[in-house]
């Protein structure tokens, strides 16, 4: 009997150690996929963007780019930093008794798979910059700042304005 019991013993056990292999197994697939799922969530990109030269003399000037966010949800921006402004704002252009006015946008949202873009007579990022600096640089850093879906960050070229 004694014997019977250690098999029984031994048989359990090995199913054990056998149910706890998978268990592990599971769970990690599952951890895997949660993370994997998790990395899908930070696919946004910056495209196309430039920077216009900023004119001796002048305290703004404008960047233009495309959004992409190949997310699986929508990703709210809530702000934009720029290395060579003191502050960086979503702008837009509106239409008021026959005269376009720019107006700052708070936040944007770009849909699950969408581009947003950002570009002349429309919406663009208006930088307020750091004098003198900003004519010097060729390039900046701008910073996407989002609750949603994280920080996007991009080197952006600064273009003359002439051509």
């Amino acid at each position: 009997m004694r014997r019977w019991v250690e098999r029984a013993y031994v048989r359990i056990l090995k199913r054990g150690k056998l149910m706890f292999k998978n268990l592990c197994s599971v769970l990690c697939g599952l951890i895997f996929t949660a993370l994997g799922s998790e990395l899908a969530l930070c696919q946004v990109t910056i495209e196309g963007a430039y920077i216009r030269q900023v004119i001796p003399g002048q305290k703004a000037t404008a960047a233009y780019l495309r959004l992409r966010n190949q997310n699986l949800v929508a990703c709210r921006f809530v702000s934009v930093e720029a290395d060579i402004a003191e502050r960086t704002e979503f702008h837009s252009h509106v239409h008021v008794n026959g005269m376009m006015k720019m107006r700052q946008v708070k936040e944007l949202v770009v849909p699950q798979g969408e581009v947003l873009e950002f570009r002349p007579g429309s919406l663009h990022l208006m930088l307020f910059i750091k004098e003198p600096v900003a004519i010097e640089k060729s390039s900046s850093t701008i910073t996407f700042r989002s609750p949603d879906c994280g920080d996007v960050t991009q080197l952006v070229s600064i273009r003359n304005n002439i051509g």
